[in-house]
Order: structure tokens, then sequence, then C-alpha cells
């Protein structure tokens, strides 16, 4: 916008408070009071979507691998000697009190053997792959290193199997429930605790002893959930399963903070379109009024209408001399 003496001037640039009007002045307060709550809300979102993000991650890393200071939800988070028990009886067996403890060592009670003394060939097949090169591997669960060499090869297997799933409540929720409905399905000869033991266990004691020979590979939460039926979610005396049950709260939490982040957003962008149009007013709008405004205005409309009755006159004398022909005045009384 080309300003006084052709200098261009930013058409948006605001003036001194005293030249606003006033109506718009205060506007523009409220206007800018309520963006600036607005703007510190939504920071303070962001900064609570950002601190739960770490915390779900947490959560589900010790889901897999367990609580320790070396989990920290970070992506280089990974399994150790935390993630696991001494032997398979101990982690997976009838009478272990740290069954569930975590899913990562849940897992290797499932896809292997308790000792190396058993054939590789059989070891592994209870996961049902249909991968040569993972059902060859000897997995095995009679320590915690090699556990831990168990698991590496399980998570390797499922990466190769398709996209990591999301991590979400409806995820969460699905896999819990496919969880809930296969525990207990499969019954062994004797019928001895079937009811909390997740796994095929077909050994005629039902005891989940990494046996493959009698596809007595299982888990038996048993321990864990004999004392947990009077609780709301019995469930959640799996100790991963609380863990992923905790991550689900905190997604919940945090989808609601991102609609609400949402909506503060878009009012400050509706906020700054009223705004920029009050700034427009603001640069067009006339000076608001001053006690002495009124009366210099009246002084100077009144000079006007002088000036302009002079003017007036003037051009009549000039009009009757010219008629006249002589350069004498006319007589007013002699021009009707």
């Amino acid at each position: 916008v080309a300003g006084p003496r052709g200098k261009e001037v930013d058409e948006y640039t605001r003036k001194h408070r005293t030249y606003f009007p006033e109506e718009t002045a205060q506007k523009l307060d409220r206007l800018y009071s309520i963006a600036t709550n607005l703007h510190a809300a939504t920071a303070t979102a962001q900064q609570t979507i950002t601190a739960q993000q770490i915390t779900i991650a947490k959560q589900t890393h010790e889901a897999l691998y367990g609580t320790e200071r070396a989990v920290t939800g970070a992506p280089t988070d990974t399994h150790g000697t935390y993630t696991f028990q001494s032997a398979y009886n101990t982690a997976c067996g009838s009478s272990a009190s740290a069954a569930g403890a975590t899913l990562g060592s849940d897992m290797v009670c499932l896809c292997s053997m308790a000792a190396s003394s058993q054939p590789a060939k059989l070891c592994a097949k209870i996961c049902d792959s249909t991968d040569t090169t993972f059902t060859a591997i000897a997995l095995e669960y009679s320590g915690k290193s090699v556990a831990g060499t168990a698991l590496t090869a399980i998570l390797g297997l499922c990466s190769r199997k398709g996209n990591r799933p999301a991590l979400s409540v409806a995820n969460i929720d699905n896999l819990l429930a496919i969880f809930r409905s296969t525990l207990g399905r499969y019954k062994c000869s004797a019928n001895d605790g079937f009811t909390y033991r997740y796994g095929k266990g077909k050994g005629s004691s039902g005891q989940c002893s990494g046996a493959h020979e009698t596809a007595d590979v299982c888990i038996s939460y048993a321990a864990v959930l004999a004392g947990a039926s009077t609780k709301p979610n019995p469930l959640e005396a799996i100790k991963w399963v609380q863990k992923l049950l905790l991550a689900r709260s905190f997604l919940t939490s945090r989808r609601a903070l991102e609609a609400k982040k949402q909506q503060q957003q878009s009012r400050l962008i509706s906020l700054a379109c009223v705004m920029e149009t009050l700034d427009t007013e603001a640069l067009y709008g006339r000076r608001h009024a001053t006690p002495e405004a009124p009366r210099k205005h009246v002084e100077i409309s009144n000079a006007e209408k002088k000036n302009a009755s002079n003017t007036k006159t003037t051009k009549l004398r000039a009009k009757m001399l010219s008629a006249n022909g002589r350069g004498t005045p006319i007589r007013m009384d002699h021009a009707k």
C-alpha cells in the first residue's frame, strides 16, 4: 500500500492505541486475552501428550521385557536377564508364581523346550510356524541367557509375518480378547487345572513341563490367577496384562487430549481471522473522539460555511458586471 510521498507501508501495521476506535480496541483486548490463554492451554496439552507418549511406550516395553531401570520407553529398549526366569518350570509350570511376569518370557514358554536334550526338529513346532528356518532352530528355556536367544529368534519371526500393528486402544482390546478366549481352551487327559492354562498342554499331568515329545508346552497361570477370581478383572493379576491395560488408559487419555488440542487450535485460527479483520478496521477507522474534538469540528464547519457564502457573492457580482457590458454594477432593484 502506497503511503505518504509514495513510501510503501504495511497494510496491517498496527497503529498506536490512541488511534484505535474505542470499540475496536476493546474487542482486540478481549480477543488477545482469550488467544493468550488458548495458546498456553495448547502448549500445556502438547507437553502432556508428549509425556504420555513416553509413559505409554514405557508401559508396553515393561509388558514385553519387564519392569527394570534399563527399560525407559526408548526405541532402544530390549530384553535382558531381567526378562526371564532361571528355568522353564519356574517361568511356565503349574506352580510358577512368575508366570506372566513378562510377555517375552511367556512367548518363550510357548515356543521353546525345557532342555537342550530334546530333538531340535521338535523345537518350536508348537508355535505352528511354516517358516522352516525358524522351526529348525533349537530354542530352549533352560536359563536366562538361552531364553534371551530364543526370544530374539521369536521376535525375528514375528517381524517377517507382516507389519507391526499400531499401538491403539482397539488393538489392545482385540489382543486381550483373543488371549481371554483361548485361555483354558485345551484340556489334558487328566483335566488338571486346564482353566488357567494357555497353550496346548497335552501332557497327562498338564504341568506345562516343556516336553515337546508329549506336546506339554504351555503356560500355567494357576498360581497367579487362582486368588484373583474376586477382582473385577482377574486377568490383571498377570503382570504384562496389567501393563497393557495401563497403556490402554493412557492411550484413551491421550486421545481425549489430542481432540481437545485440535479444538483449541481451531479456535485460535478463528480468533486470528477475527483479529485480522479488526486490525483492518483499526487501520482505516477514525480516531475515537476526544473532549476537544466536537468543538473544533463545529468551528471548522462554521468557517467553511462563511467561506462558501463569500465565494457565492463574488461569483454573483462577476455575472452582473459581465451582463452590463460596461463593467459597472447592476442595481439589485433593476435585476428583476
